[in-house]
């Protein structure tokens, strides 16, 4: 649970255009853009991390059920996914391997 949830979401996998309009829909894209003379975040970085894992998920989705990259710190150079969890599907008994 968050404590001030600012999500938007996409079905994957998405362009790079469609990750900086995602961007654009948070409430606090103000911080990330530059705000009262901060310096503007890299937000190309941003949304190449969003294309990356949107290809990743497209990928793997028959063996990924969800994605969680939380921290992801943006400086003016570039950007990180500190932590993540990749939840992975539940493999069926019937395609087990009995050995």
């Amino acid at each position: 649970m968050e404590i001030d949830p600012d999500v938007t979401t996409e079905l994957a996998p998405v362009t790079f255009a469609t990750a900086q309009a995602m961007i654009g829909r948070l409430r606090k894209r103000r911080l990330i853009e530059g705000f009262r003379g901060s310096t503007p975040l890299n937000v190309s970085s941003f949304a190449e991390a969003i294309v990356g894992v949107s290809q990743m998920i497209t990928a793997l989705s028959d063996k990924v059920s969800e994605v969680d990259l939380n921290p992801f710190i943006l400086s003016e150079k570039t950007g990180v996914a500190v932590d993540g969890l990749l939840v992975m599907r539940e493999r069926s008994p019937i395609c087990q391997n009995s050995a």
